[in-house]
């Protein structure tokens, strides 16, 4: 196991008195407030499994070309097409809300209900495109919609005033387990494969997500927005992820439902499967390959 991570296992042990599993058992939870871990920020990786001292590296490049000219872009594409699914999956890493909980409904109407309160025209649909936004593309998208409403209000006096913490939706009655996620996640555990959760939000409120829905054990490394510098479409977050998990690049699958994910995921030099919910408010044309429930999802 990669020494960063038994620190990071036997820091939350002193912490919360609680066995951390290992890849054989349940999850390894990291959280940097807790455990005052320091993470290497490095575009390139060491160890990938099975290669002794090998590296891996991640090109930053395609996230920055996908918001500049747009998943059509020719370079993107090539970069995109130049990454074949795996001959042997040895990791699948998912994002979490939309694709893993279904919590983005419910995200959405609690934003909808903040900006109608500011003097915003919006509902819970209006919403769907902020999905998988970091925190400036949903301030710049909350900002165009009081704009087009003519409100007074400035996006981050907004976003101040929530009374939603980022673990309100997480507690929602509504909110439960994106459905065949579970299951898909054990078969691919008793095929060996190892998985890992990275999300853009805060990792307090994952661990409260994951846990009221007791999806805590599906995951060998759990990462939250607070353990990284940069945020999706940066690839940090799988970058880390990889690296956590010992698997190179071109050995993994990413699972995700929004662009920023998928530039994300492609940058990190992942394979990269979007998760449709049919809705067609978000472009998901830059992923490989596209499905519509996880029974559909075929890997091995």
């Amino acid at each position: 196991m990669d020494r960063l991570a038994l620190r990071s296992a036997f820091s939350m042990r002193r912490i919360f008195g609680m066995a951390i599993p290992n890849r054989d058992g349940i999850v390894m939870l990291l959280f940097r407030r807790l455990a005052d871990i320091r993470y290497p920020r490095r575009k390139s990786c060491a160890g990938a499994r099975g290669q002794e001292g090998a590296r891996f590296q991640c090109d930053r490049l395609p996230c920055h070309l996908f918001y500049a000219t747009g998943p059509n872009d020719a370079r993107f594409l090539r970069w995109r097409d130049a990454l074949s699914r795996p001959e042997r999956i040895q990791a699948v890493l998912f994002d979490m809300d939309g694709t893993t909980v279904d919590s983005e409904h419910i995200k959405n109407e609690q934003l909808a209900r903040l900006l109608r309160s500011h003097g915003a025209d919006v509902d819970a649909a209006g919403l769907a495109h902020v999905s998988g936004m970091d925190l400036q593309g949903l301030l710049g998208a909350i900002q165009a919609i009081l704009d087009r409403s003519h409100a007074a209000a400035r996006a981050a006096d907004v976003l101040g005033s929530s009374p939603y913490g980022r673990e309100a939706p997480y507690l929602d009655i509504r909110c439960k387990p994106i459905e065949g996620a579970v299951e898909f996640i054990e078969a691919l555990r008793a095929q060996g494969i190892a998985s890992a959760l990275v999300s853009n939000t805060p990792s307090y409120a994952v661990a409260i997500a994951l846990d009221r829905l007791r999806m805590m054990g599906l995951f060998d490394v759990i990462i939250g927005g607070d353990m990284l510098e940069h945020h999706k479409p940066d690839p940090e977050g799988y970058v880390l992820a990889m690296r956590l998990l010992d698997v190179p690049p071109h050995a993994c699958i990413v699972i995700e439902d929004s662009a920023p994910g998928i530039a994300a995921g492609l940058a990190a030099g992942a394979y990269v499967c979007a998760l449709d919910d049919g809705s067609g408010s978000l472009d998901l044309s830059a992923a490989h390959e596209r499905f519509s429930s996880y029974a559909d999802l075929v890997l091995w």
